[in-house]
């Protein structure tokens, strides 16, 4: 069984309601457990925020999407596992999104070597992530 985790981009279109994004977790969900961190959270309250309206609304969306998913809090764990990997790719001249160091920490110290994402480029070079799946 390969734990999994929904990148914030899988999560965004849960929350639209996109048909695709749905039926491939739960696929995913069939066979695996699903998993998303405090980070991916708070980049979609960011969007929340921006909202000129409903954000009472997506904001309960949102609970009850992340009240059926694993959440990784980021830890002092998390935070040296995404530390090591921000060296190792900073050394072979890869630089991705700040978030992005700490969401694949979170899944290397948590033994998540999948990531379901629309942003694979962001997570190809890092060791340890062996399925990066883009739908």
């Amino acid at each position: 069984m390969v734990k999994t985790l929904l990148d914030t981009t899988v999560l965004i279109d849960i929350l639209k309601g996109d048909k695709n994004a749905i039926g491939r977790v739960e696929e995913i969900r069939k066979i695996a457990p699903i998993y998303t961190t405090t980070v991916n959270i708070y980049e979609i309250l960011r969007g929340i925020q921006l909202l000129e309206k409903n954000k009472e609304r997506h904001f309960q969306a949102l609970k009850l999407l992340i009240h059926n998913i694993n959440v990784i809090e980021i830890t002092l764990e998390v935070a040296e596992s995404a530390a090591i990997i921000y060296a190792q790719l900073r050394k072979n001249g890869v630089i991705i999104d700040e978030q992005d160091y700490l969401i694949a920490g979170a899944c290397l110290s948590n033994g998540i070597t999948s990531i379901v994402t629309k942003n694979s480029k962001h997570f190809k070079d890092i060791k340890g992530l062996e399925r990066i799946i883009d739908y």
